[in-house]
């Protein structure tokens, strides 16, 4: 569970400084704890709603206060607490160990005063802001999430174990990875932990027009160079975000991200076959941080790397320049 906002240092920027700001006036549990003993970084902030990591020390005893103004869901990835005992909303309770699996949510406006011994601890802590499953994930109303206290659920786990796989990757792909992989989370958790059934409205899932879904492809295949977004690919295909994605994999059979990829390794391979360019300008110029990035993703995916694939082309070349022999008797 996220204790403060104190983060690992980052570069400063007024982005990240506002970001700061709001997490700071958002924390949503306050702690009699020295914040040394605890860090947490930013994984994702989508539509005013955050992922963190968080790391803390053990402790043998520590206390936790607050009034939420927003819904906060706790995922133990590693370590667990082997005490948990205090009141929420007036009302007392003490129970066992929160163990690596386990998920505990905090709604909104619920007041709380408990303390807690733990281990050393990993979690994730997600903050949604109040009406988010309304705005954002298209809820017919919105319901209040109830109280949970070291539940098991394996699909919040593990998907939160995805996105710590995601943690030091950073480049436009993985960012809609990492949106995806945030809305269905969050999808998850608002239709199964609420009060009451969580309705979400219907989408139309039909496809993007031939004329639409050209568009798309030659915008893409013209920016390959640079950073995408689900914002700007959305409005080119001319839905909302909320539905962009079951769109967008019903016209191409795939998500953003793999279609990304893949127009990416496309244009790459055709480079490195058909011309002397640097490799590493190729790289740079289709949307790889680096020729190691670009290597590693060409490796894993057609199992190939960039120098097999010149040296292939550069021998299919001199085969059909060879002149033919002719054999007499």
């Amino acid at each position: 569970m996220l204790m403060s906002s104190h983060s690992v240092p980052q570069p400063k920027t007024p982005r990240t400084e506002a970001l700061a700001a709001r997490a700071e006036s958002n924390a949503p549990f306050h702690t009699d704890r020295a914040r040394t003993t605890y860090q947490n970084q930013r994984l994702l902030s989508w539509h005013d709603a955050d992922l963190f990591v968080s790391a803390y020390e053990p402790a043998a005893s520590v206390r936790l206060w607050s009034r939420n103004s927003i819904d906060v869901l706790t995922i133990f990835l590693q370590g667990g607490a082997q005490k948990h005992e205090g009141e929420i909303n007036g009302s007392g309770f003490r129970f066992g160990a929160h163990r690596r699996g386990q998920v505990s949510v905090y709604p909104c406006d619920a007041g709380m005063d408990f303390d807690m011994a733990h281990s050393r601890l990993k979690t994730c802590d997600l903050h949604f802001p109040k009406q988010f499953a309304t705005n954002q994930l298209g809820f017919r109303e919105e319901r209040p999430l109830t109280l949970q206290l070291a539940k098991s659920d394996p699909f919040l786990f593990h998907t939160a174990e995805q996105f710590v796989a995601l943690e030091n990757l950073h480049d436009d792909v993985y960012a809609l990875q990492k949106e995806s992989l945030f809305r269905v989370l969050a999808l998850h958790l608002f239709a199964n932990c609420c009060e009451g059934p969580a309705l979400p409205l219907p989408v139309n899932l039909h496809q993007l027009s031939a004329k639409r879904a050209r568009q798309l492809q030659d915008y893409i295949d013209s920016e390959l160079h640079r950073r995408f977004s689900v914002g700007e690919l959305a409005l080119l295909a001319g839905c909302d975000a909320r539905e962009f994605h079951a769109v967008f994999r019903n016209t191409f059979g795939n998500s953003p991200a793999q279609y990304i990829i893949d127009r990416r390794l496309e244009r790459a391979s055709q480079l490195i076959r058909d011309t002397t360019l640097d490799i590493t300008g190729i790289a740079l110029d289709t949307g790889f941080s680096s020729q190691s990035h670009l290597t590693t993703t060409l490796r894993k995916r057609r199992g190939v790397t960039p120098y097999q694939l010149r040296k292939r082309s550069a021998r299919a070349f001199l085969l059909q320049r060879e002149p033919r022999r002719v054999f007499t008797r």
